[in-house]
Parts: C-alpha cells; structure tokens; sequence
C-alpha cells in the first residue's frame, strides 16, 4: 500500500505541528536570559488520511512534543524538553537490523520505556542496516520503520510543481505501529540487533 505525501497533510502537520504546543503555555515576560534546555527527539510516521494525522497531532502535543520538521520519507521530527529526573542512567545502545536476513536499506528506530518516566529515544537506520543510539536503562518497547520509495508525485497540476517521494513501509504493522519487539536496556555498551521477518 504507497502512502503519498498529500499537499494538504503537509500543510495540516506543519500548521498543528507549530500551533498545538502554544496552547496552554505559559509566556515568560522580563526574562533576561533563556534557560538552556535538553530536548530528546523523535521521528514519527504521517500517511495521508487527514483525520488519523490530526489525531496523531493531537496526541503528540498532550504528550509535549513540538514539531521540528519534515525528515523525508513520510517522517516528522518531533521535540520535547527532558523531564526533571527522566534522563537517568544512559546506555549506548548498537546493533543491526535485518528483513529475512538482509539489512534494511534505511529507517528509524524509536525505544519507549515502559515506565513512561525516562525518555524515547530515536535513531536513524543507516543503508547498512546499522544504528547507534543513546537509552534510557530499563525495559523498552521498540519500533521500527523501514519506508521504501517506490515513485515520485507532483505536489500541484503544474509543469514546474516540485515532486514528493511516495513510500510503502517495508516491515509489517507488528514491528512498528502494533509493535510486539522489546528489549531489556542494562547500562553500558550493549548490542541490540533485530532479526525481522516479512511474513
């Protein structure tokens, strides 16, 4: 199933992406300096359907993330600002992801805690099908994305419009949106690799 980049969900993200995280905060006046902050961030995957996104939206911004940017791919950035205490140990996490044994050309991977305490984490998948990536310590729930680009779409009926790439998602639903993967995180350097199966 491709999953086009429609014009209006661009806009529709971009808009709530920037609006949503104004709502309920608080603005700081005669603030000489601006308090440094740590953000983590996240790549999170946007189809066509204008409702599903605006519900992901909404949803992203009553968790306090921030839109960032597109990523390509069908992928956002988002940001938040660590938590008091969310931090905590961190672990440099490594590995290697594979489909039917061969590494996926390209992706992302998000680590979840649990404990909805410490942060999720990111990291891109490289062509080799290897990532690197700094975690929480603890139990992890895991997803994955791999979209391929299978075509390219104009974004408006006119000779000169610019082109948007249209994507499948290579892996099935089980490693990403109903993702069943998890992963114990001790501290140090650990490797976690993901052997995932089409079928």
């Amino acid at each position: 199933m491709s999953i086009p980049i429609q014009p209006r969900i661009v806009g529709l993200v971009i808009l709530l992406g920037l609006y949503l995280p104004l709502l309920g905060a608080p603005i700081a006046w005669g603030q000489d300096r601006e308090v440094a902050t740590k953000w983590e961030y996240r790549a999170v995957v946007f189809g066509p359907n204008a409702k599903n996104a605006t519900k992901r939206l909404n949803e992203l911004a009553a968790e306090g993330w921030q839109y960032v940017g597109p990523l390509g791919n069908n992928l956002v950035a988002f940001k938040r600002a660590e938590r008091p205490g969310a931090a905590g140990k961190l672990a440099e996490v490594s590995g290697t992801v594979t489909l039917d044994g061969k590494p996926i050309p390209a992706g992302a991977i998000t680590f979840t805690p649990f404990d909805g305490l410490s942060l999720t984490t990111s990291a891109a998948i490289n062509e080799e099908g290897k990532y690197t990536a700094r975690v929480p310590v603890g139990k992890m729930k895991v997803s994955i994305i791999a979209p391929k680009v299978i075509g390219k779409k104009k974004l408006y009926d006119t000779p000169n419009s610019p082109t948007v790439d249209i994507t499948v998602e290579l892996l099935p639903a089980r490693y990403n949106v109903q993702t069943e993967l998890r992963f114990e995180v001790t501290p140090g350097k650990i490797q976690a690799n993901f052997a995932l199966q089409s079928k």
